[in-house]
């Protein structure tokens, strides 16, 4: 080979071996550093100059050996017979898996008997008093898995005698995230979260708390009902009012949660899984009438926010399953409140701006707050279809009907602000109303920029809203 040509790697001595040519032992003392190869030490010295230094002292700090030495094939096949053995002893010794069946099962069967059967008490006297009762009811899970043969039926299952049992009086609890399963002095029971839910929709109503304190406290009642299993008629006042007060503040993602688990609880889906027959939210005769006006209540949100978003190309088989739904229940679709938002419904689809905002003048309770989702690009597209009809111009008036001189004055302010926020030119005449000017117009339209975004993506979240709650508390 010529000189000038060289191989690109660099030639590395074998290790020497141990007399008679046997392998090194799987396990053992690590070699000393003497015993290292000049090309390994230049490494871990070019590599400890390059680490900073604040973590240089991790390094120092000496490290468990592990061998890397894997078992050749022969010792793999030694290991395989060794376990055919076993499992062949255990079914000759009785050891019967799930449904009678001997071999793996049984041995997995044998070792969780022994990790949580007798002499967990001992091991339990170590633990705080939260790990101890948590692996207490693990213990009587499997034991109750273990009586009915590896199965729990729900008819012979006793669940509620599981769920935690609530033993606070607090009134006021925030909301944490759990990690594991609460304790039960930090769950308030029933009457408890009654007195609660009460004194927090008094304090809501009269404006003496800001919407941080009852967003956290409503979370807190609702996880409460949750780790309790409740399901009945105070867990839906507690997530109807909840809801209420997300529409009102404008914090639609927390509504959406609201409503979906509202629409679970109303139609049984919960209690079709505990099998207990009962009918969720069931009212007494005095309050049928009331509980047909909130149900049909939610019910026309839910028409208003799923059309909402249908429009914009999402959840419209849930808006299909809904209206489907409603030609079962005459009653419901006879409601005032329903029948509203079906006709919002309909000039929605139809892109009928001029209907759409009568409708949301008289809309009922609160839901202008869901029809305020689809107006501003609904009045967008009917400015795009004005500018290709009126050429060349139309005049801008407000149209309100029966309205005062201050309020037209108003009104055709506010539109004419909203016209060159989207870039349409308007010419003003001496003695004449202002007139969009269609013709110049066209082309150049844009949709106004969202006044309530922020960095952040919630406007909500302004540091003085923030302060002003933390004041409340």
């Amino acid at each position: 080979m010529p000189t000038s040509i060289r191989p690109s790697f660099l030639p590395v001595p074998a290790a020497a071996r141990p007399a008679g040519g046997a392998a090194p032992p799987a396990g053992g003392a690590p070699p000393a550093p003497s015993a290292w190869p000049s090309s390994l030490k230049a490494y871990v010295e070019r590599a400890f100059v390059a680490t900073p230094t604040r973590l240089r002292p991790a390094l120092q700090q000496p490290a468990p050996w592990r061998p890397t030495f894997q078992p050749t094939r022969a010792q793999k096949q030694q290991q395989r017979q060794d376990q055919g053995g076993q499992e062949a002893a255990g079914a000759a010794g009785g050891v019967v898996g799930r449904g009678g069946g001997a071999g793996r099962g049984g041995q997995r069967a044998a070792a969780r008997a022994s990790r949580f059967g007798g002499g967990g008490s001992e091991a339990d006297a170590a633990l705080p008093a939260s790990f101890a009762e948590s692996r207490a009811r693990r213990r009587r899970v499997l034991q109750l898995m273990e009586d009915s043969g590896g199965a729990l039926p729900e008819d012979e299952a006793d669940w509620d005698a599981l769920a935690i049992k609530g033993t606070s009086t607090s009134l006021e609890k925030s909301y944490y995230r759990l990690t594991s399963a609460p304790h039960p002095s930090t769950v308030r029971p029933e009457p408890v979260l009654r007195e609660a839910l009460v004194r927090l929709t008094t304090r809501v109503a009269r404006g003496e708390v800001g919407y941080f304190y009852a967003l956290d406290q409503f979370k807190g009642l609702r996880q409460d009902c949750t780790v309790q299993h409740l399901r009945g008629e105070l867990t839906l006042r507690v997530y109807r009012a909840h809801a209420r007060a997300a529409l009102e503040y404008g914090d639609l993602q927390e509504y959406n949660q609201c409503q979906g688990r509202l629409f679970a609880l109303e139609h049984g889906a919960l209690s079709a899984e505990k099998g207990s027959g009962a009918q969720v939210g069931s009212a007494g005769p005095g309050d049928r009438a009331s509980d047909a006006d909130t149900r049909a209540e939610f019910l026309a949100y839910r028409i208003l926010y799923q059309a909402a978003h249908a429009r914009q190309g999402e959840g419209g088989p849930a808006l299909l399953r809904t209206l489907r739904a409603l030609r079962a229940d005459p009653a419901a679709a006879a409601h005032p409140a329903v029948r509203h938002a079906l006709a919002a419904q309909r000039a929605l689809a139809a892109r009928d701006c001029a209907r759409f905002a009568r409708l949301r003048a008289c809309a009922p309770r609160l839901s202008a707050a869901l029809m305020d989702l689809a107006l501003p690009a609904l009045r967008f597209e009917a400015l795009g279809a004005a500018v290709k009809a009126f050429r060349p111009g139309i005049a801008v008036r407000y149209e309100g009907e029966g309205a005062p001189a201050g309020d037209e004055a108003s009104g055709t302010r506010a539109c004419l602000l909203w016209l060159e926020e989207c870039q349409a030119l308007v010419t003003r005449a001496p003695g004449e109303p202002p007139t969009l000017n269609c013709k110049d117009s066209l082309g150049r339209l844009v949709p106004p920029a969202p006044k309530e975004v922020v960095a952040h993506g919630d406007a909500n979240l302004d540091i003085g809203d923030f302060l002003k709650s933390v004041a409340a508390w």
